[in-house]
């Protein structure tokens, strides 16, 4: 009766302590299924990973229960160390355990690679747009240079032809200062010559006169010398040439003759002009009255006309006999000297006078 009752009262404790045991694991089991769950909710959707838990801790409460023997049996070995065995393969499911060195990826660190990525889409989108700028910086600069240097050429080339211009200029003038020396020179040569002529002339004349005295005196029959006729000294009086052609002259044409505006008489016979120094009463009535310039001006002008190639000057005869000689020995020719200059023998000569 009581081996009995003792026996009882041992099977009910094993049973006490199995159902203790089991409850024990299952509570385990259970618990370390909502940690796993809470802890990868938020992770990718991976169906590995999502069912891990699960499915590790149906495996593990079927290892359990496999282990856990029937009630009223006695509890074995591996019934009691249940609990190590769950955690073990409940370890070994895959999805359980992170990979070593690694950790599980949740919504915000796949947020926070989203941001990186975005981040550095946005800083490779900085560093192109600061690179066209600097490109376009430089395309901007390289503009304004080529523009400088273009804008330095044109003034470097107008500044070379404006100092070209000048040369040339200084070079024409320096010509035309030597040409008018050299015209000067000739003329005042020709004044000279003619002074020089004029007086040998006159010497030639009184050497004549003084062998003529003694002819005279000696042979009272000879025909005496005819007086030089007197005239005026207001009176101008042009001397054409016979062989010239034509009629009477007007101011305008004797102007335009000695200007070099006209070269040939009507009979196609090509004008000579004969001019008297500036410093005479004929030259200065000449300019005055005919020509309507002054000395200087007509000089100036058969300068510049000479240089062109426009014809030669008039030639400058100092005495009114040698102006009456030349125009009467040359066809086309034409001087001028004062009424009360004419000679005696003005053969060969038109005479046109002007007040």
């Amino acid at each position: 009766m009581n081996a009995s009752r003792g026996g009882v009262g041992r099977g009910g404790g094993r049973r006490g302590l199995l159902l203790f045991a089991l409850l024990l694991v299952v509570a385990q089991v259970v618990l370390f299924a909502v940690l796993r769950s809470g802890r990868h909710s938020k992770t990718e959707s991976d169906s590995s990973s999502e069912n891990g838990p699960l499915a590790g801790s149906q495996d593990s409460a079927k290892v359990v229960a496999a282990q856990v023997p029937p009630q009223g049996a006695a509890p074995t070995a591996p019934s009691i160390a249940a609990p190590e065995a769950a955690r073990t393969v409940a370890a070994a499911q895959p999805g359980n355990e992170p990979i070593k060195g690694s950790s599980p990826r949740t919504a915000s660190s796949v947020d926070a690679d989203d941001t990186a990525s975005h981040a550095d889409a946005g800083d490779d989108k900085d560093e192109d747009r600061t690179a066209r700028r600097e490109r376009d910086k430089r395309e901007r600069a390289d503009r304004e240079r080529d523009k400088r240097e273009r804008a330095q050429a044109e003034r470097d080339a107008r500044e070379r032809a404006r100092i070209e211009a000048e040369r040339d200029r200084a070079r024409l003038e320096a010509e035309k200062d030597r040409a008018r020396y050299e015209t000067e020179r000739a003329e005042k040569a020709r004044v000279e010559a003619e002074r020089e002529k004029a007086r040998l002339e006159a010497e030639r004349a009184r050497i004549e006169a003084e062998q003529r005295k003694p002819a005279a005196s000696d042979e009272p029959s000879a025909a005496p010398v005819a007086p030089r006729p007197t005239g005026s000294s207001n009176v101008l009086v042009v001397v054409v040439s016979a062989r010239a052609g034509g009629g009477s002259l007007s101011r305008e044409e004797i102007r335009n003759i000695y200007f070099g505006k006209t070269t040939f008489w009507p009979n196609n016979t090509p004008v000579r002009a004969y001019n008297r120094p500036a410093g005479t009463a004929a030259g200065r009535k000449f300019f005055r009255s005919v020509l309507g310039t002054s000395a200087g001006a007509f000089r100036e002008h058969w300068n510049q006309l000479q240089l062109s190639g426009g014809g030669i000057a008039p030639s400058i005869v100092s005495s009114a006999d040698s102006v009456v000689a030349r125009v009467a020995g040359s066809s086309g020719a034409i001087g001028y000297l004062l009424e009360s200059e004419l000679p005696a023998d003005v053969s060969g000569v038109r005479l046109i006078r002007f007040k």
